[in-house]
């Protein structure tokens, strides 16, 4: 069973998420406090944190800004009481059980629907089951590009004799499935970035130049599974699902734009015959990139290879307020953990899914200046 701080880690790894600072380089190794926060999520912060040793911790926090307990959903009220030291207390013992059996039979439900659907829901599903091998063996026979990418990408750096599988996968049987899509070459070129091969990086440069399609920048795991989740009938268990959900799509690693910002910077960009590909990449992630990041990476290309502002659908101005719009969102409703604001951030992922990061991000930006006028 997951202990208690592995969902709470979610939590805030989610809102990290939503407030647009986090990237999939930057997995946390242990989870800190944001600046600012309210004094109810710092001292369920703590507790989340070091689990049973962390109450103590939690009951200093929220006495020391004059909280007398903390509302978790599912749990109910953790009061700040100095008697909460190394172990928990039997009812909360007990609570916390009760919680992680009905997550883990919520879990097995949402996967049993995943498992009787298309390739990429099956993969999803073998991946709540924690079983790569499983959803390595269906990438390597599917001919869907969002599921072998999936796969491809959860296998990343597993050398589990387990998984004989997933050394099957590769960044060219990705692009091999889908040869308009440029985002395998974005993999295989920050790959090839990596372990210092610049000509195989070069040549997949000029592969990304020469198409004129994305996929969506994050590997499908949450938009695969979101209708599913919103079929759920109880909305406790949906915004449960959907954290975790994004919380497994978000520890993926990510690759993508370190290649092109390292061929493209302003050395490589003042290449006269690497400059165009430089204009073209930049424009195809102004065009098709579907996360804020790319769209900052897209105006620096842009810069460094002299492409005009007119040819980005967007200037910095309009991202930096995307980007504080989106934040505050993230932070209205990510403090706590009682069951509202866990409703609230299972509706934004939702959205997210939906619509994609940066275009969730941009529509609030529109929507501010609306109202600024």
């Amino acid at each position: 069973m997951r202990p208690l701080w592995r969902w709470a880690a979610l939590v805030l790894l989610v809102g990290a998420l939503l407030a647009g600072f986090w990237s999939p380089q930057q997995v946390p190794t242990k989870v800190t406090p944001p600046v600012a926060a309210g004094a109810a999520s710092s001292a369920t912060l703590a507790f989340a944190s070091r689990g049973a040793s962390g109450v103590a911790a939690a009951a200093q926090a929220a006495r020391a800004a004059a909280v007398e307990s903390v509302d978790i959903c599912g749990i109910g009220r953790v009061t700040a009481d100095a008697q909460f030291r190394d172990a928990l207390p039997a009812w909360l013992t007990e609570a916390v059980s009760s919680l992680q059996h009905r997550e883990g039979q919520s879990r097995s439900q949402l996967a049993g629907r995943l498992a009787a659907g298309t390739d990429l829901e099956q993969v999803v599903a073998r991946l709540l089951m924690d079983d790569m091998q499983g959803a390595a063996l269906i990438a390597a026979r599917t001919t869907d590009p969002a599921a072998y990418r999936l796969a491809l990408v959860r296998c990343t750096g597993n050398d589990d004799p387990a998984t004989p599988a997933c050394r099957a996968l590769s960044g060219e049987g990705w692009a091999r499935l889908d040869p308009s899509d440029g985002r395998p070459w974005m993999r295989l070129m920050s790959l090839a970035v990596k372990r210092g091969d610049f000509a195989a990086a070069e040549d997949a440069l000029r592969e990304l130049a020469r198409r004129d399609r994305l996929s969506p920048s994050a590997p499908e795991l949450v938009s695969a599974a979101v209708a599913h989740v919103q079929a759920m009938a109880d909305v406790t268990t949906r915004s449960t699902l959907l954290i975790e959900l994004t919380g497994r799509e978000a520890a993926l690693p990510a690759f993508d734009v370190t290649g092109v910002r390292r061929l493209c910077d302003l050395r490589g960009a003042a290449d006269p015959q690497r400059r165009p590909l430089c204009q073209r990449v930049a424009r195809l992630l102004g065009n098709q990139g579907t996360d804020l990041m790319e769209a900052f990476t897209a105006l620096r290309l842009a810069r460094h290879s002299q492409l005009s502002a007119d040819q980005l659908p967007y200037d910095e101005a309009t991202l930096e307020l995307a980007r504080i719009r989106y934040h505050a969102q993230a932070r209205s409703v990510g403090e706590g953990m009682d069951c509202e604001s866990r409703r609230l951030i299972g509706l934004q992922i939702a959205e997210r899914a939906r619509h994609g990061e940066l275009a969730t991000m941009l529509a609030l930006a529109k929507e501010a200046r609306a109202k600024s006028k």
